[in-house]
């Protein structure tokens, strides 16, 4: 799996973030297809995946455009929206039934008070997740749909079987027809 802020993170600062889910967390069942957050409303949280997953997507016209998917252990929601309190810059759905730890901005906030240096933490967050959506666009740019595929088999695996072909697809850019020639000539 690929490394990110949570895999890198000390024990130290994982045992904070438990601890801010302890204190603060609520922990919600996410049925397949429910907008969590939703583009154009406010979201005033970030939420852990436990279970399942998410797609992040925009919809222009009567076509989506999945952005990327949110797997177990991940942190997740609008970052935009949530820091400047904006309008969500686009929709987070579960693509599977789903288990999150919720916690709000306000209680984030308050922890952060609380755990002097816990701060520096959380940038590190919003930096690793600037990083994904850099290597995204670079990847957008000069892979192929086949090797995006292939990096996120060897990554994400098995997981992978819970998000459709037609999600997939649209995450790659391509035909499910074409998904379908790869996953293929891949076995």
């Amino acid at each position: 799996m690929n490394e990110n802020a949570l895999t890198k993170a000390t024990k130290q600062e994982l045992d904070k973030l438990n601890n801010l889910f302890d204190k603060y967390g609520t922990n919600k069942k996410v049925p397949k297809g429910k907008q969590i957050i939703v583009r154009g409303e406010k979201s005033d949280f970030f939420f852990y995946v436990k279970k399942g997953g998410f797609k992040s997507y925009i919809s222009r016209g009567d076509r989506d455009y999945i952005l990327g998917f949110s797997f177990v252990g991940f942190i997740d929601c609008c970052p935009y929206a949530l820091f400047s309190k904006n309008t969500n810059t686009y929709t987070l759905e579960a693509y599977t039934e789903s288990e999150i730890i919720k916690v709000s901005l306000n209680n984030l906030e308050k922890f952060i008070k609380e755990n002097i240096g816990f701060d520096k933490f959380i940038q590190s967050l919003l930096i690793d997740y600037i990083n994904v959506v850099e290597n995204t666009l670079f990847d957008l740019v000069s892979k192929t749909a086949e090797e995006r595929y292939i990096d996120l088999c060897k990554n994400y695996g098995e997981v992978l079987d819970l998000i459709s072909l037609s999600d997939m697809a649209k995450y790659l850019g391509i035909t499910q027809e074409r998904l379908s020639r790869i996953r293929k000539k891949m076995t």
